[in-house]
């Protein structure tokens, strides 16, 4: 009777614990508060189970009584926290990357001058990916642009949770395109349009305004790649990877313009060139042009809003997005120019994409991409393995002279990515790059007769079943 009325006092302590941490879970699962004061949610009452280990005979260790986990997967802190220090993970951080939809805002609404020009350069491409390079830099891994061509110092912040600065970047490398040849041709339009007396004249105009065209841009471009302390600019090494794999190209293919084709080769052999980098980030672009899934779209309008869904799945998380877009011409319906901008965040309230232009006019920095584009024609973006981990001391910030990196920023949002396993049988760590550590039952699944494995952190657990024989159709 002693021991019963003990159990029942247990049973009523966990349950009073349990119901005063009880919360309401994120939209997103993979976030969590970023008061690290605020105890994770708990669970229904009514599915509380007081059992020694996991269900099913997967597990096995841990004391009794067993409380179940919260809303979004993680053991109550008031459970873990009543475990002895030998049943915890003690080991090296290993968060895996995971996106910051508050931070990255913040930046790129505050790049509005530490990044290359893009003016008579033609180079939109390019800027969206050195804008790009140079965010998963301050954020997430120091590898991603050398410390060479960034802008000395750090930014600065009245304090932790101020959200206007002056976002840290890269240096730039503007030089005059046009500065020796002020009074140049001007591109010459259709004879039906013109003054040209026939079709003959008409042509020999078009190729005379691009042979200048070429010898213009060559200059530009040879002094880019070649001017003393070039190798000290971020634009000019991608220039040089660019001549390297075909996608400039003097006198032929000087003007660096470029398609999300072009732009995954040059950022693809970047990240080959890195030591740190390569085998663990890729680049990933599509166009609706392609055969990939967009061409199952039986219409132009069905792929492009089937691309921008995607997109904004993208957004909506965190992760910032490179678009090919088609502005407006004269009128609102008819096709300009391409361009090359950086999308990173979604109004879902109001259906509209918000990003940088990569100009350096004022207000350029956060504009209504649907209003600007006339047509979205492609996208693409940076995946970053979970074998790339956080940069320590990648400080890029700082307040009243103490430097800080992006964890600290009250922008920071937890991100839970994966577990990591240790020498618990019942249970693994879920780790944010900041260090805040939760915790979660193995997810088991049978391999052979004499195993069963984790299918979120891999760790193995001998659980032997003669009569089991694995599935011949995969199931």
């Amino acid at each position: 009777m002693a021991w019963t009325a003990s159990l029942a006092s247990i049973i009523a302590t966990g349950l009073g614990l349990l119901n005063k941490s009880s919360t309401k879970a994120r939209e997103n699962d993979h976030y969590c508060n970023h008061d690290k004061s605020k105890e994770v949610g708990s669970a229904p009452i009514q599915n509380l189970k007081v059992q020694t280990g996991m269900p099913n005979g997967l597990g096995g260790g841990l004391p009794f009584p067993f409380f179940p986990p919260s809303g979004d997967g993680f053991l109550p802190d008031s459970f873990i926290n009543s475990l002895p220090y030998d049943q915890l993970y003690h080991g090296p951080n290993q968060a895996r990357y995971c996106e910051q939809p508050v931070f990255v805002k913040d930046y790129f609404r505050n790049l509005t001058n530490q990044f290359p020009t893009n003016d008579d350069e033609q180079n939109c491409g390019y800027v969206a990916l050195a804008m790009l390079l140079s965010y998963y830099d301050a954020y997430w891994n120091s590898s991603f642009v050398e410390e060479k061509y960034e802008v000395a110092g750090k930014a600065h912040l009245d304090s932790l949770s101020d959200a206007d600065f002056i976002s840290p970047g890269v240096k730039d490398l503007n030089l005059d395109v046009w500065g020796f040849l002020p009074n140049h041709l001007t591109e010459p339009t259709k004879p039906c349009e013109s003054d040209f007396e026939n079709d003959d004249q008409y042509q020999q105009a078009v190729t005379d305004y691009w042979n200048e065209m070429y010898i213009v841009y060559d200059n530009y471009l040879e002094r880019m790649v070649t001017q003393e302390n070039i190798n000290q600019f971020l634009m000019s090494y991608l220039y040089k990877i660019a001549l390297e794999k075909g996608e400039l190209a003097y006198h032929t293919d000087s003007i660096p313009t470029i398609d999300m084709n072009g732009l995954r080769v040059i950022a693809t052999k970047y990240f080959q060139n890195s030591e740190h980098l390569n085998g663990k980030v890729s680049f990933k672009s599509f166009t609706i042009f392609d055969d990939n899934g967009y061409s199952f779209y039986p219409t132009v309008v069905e792929k492009q809003h089937a691309m921008r869904l995607d997109v904004i799945k993208k957004l909506k998380k965190g992760q910032p997005v490179i678009l090919d877009i088609v502005l407006h011409g004269e009128d609102e319906e008819t096709p300009g120019g391409g361009h090359a901008v950086l999308a990173y965040e979604y109004d879902e309230q109001n259906d509209i994409i918000y990003g940088h232009t990569g100009y350096k006019l004022q207000g350029n920095s956060r504009v209504n991409l649907d209003v600007l584009a006339l047509e979205l024609n492609g996208y693409a973006y940076i995946e970053v393995s979970e074998s790339l981990r956080y940069s320590p001391n990648n400080k890029k910030f700082e307040v009243g002279g103490i430097a800080y990196d992006t964890l600290s920023l009250s922008s920071h949002v937890h991100g839970f990515e994966g577990g990591v396993s240790y020498s618990s049988d019942s249970m693994h760590a879920v780790q944010c790059p900041c260090g805040e550590t939760k915790y979660a039952f193995h997810t088991m699944q049978r391999v052979s007769n004499r195993y069963v494995k984790c299918k979120v952190c891999g760790h193995y657990k001998e659980d032997y079943d003669p009569d089991w024989r694995p599935n011949p159709y995969g199931l």
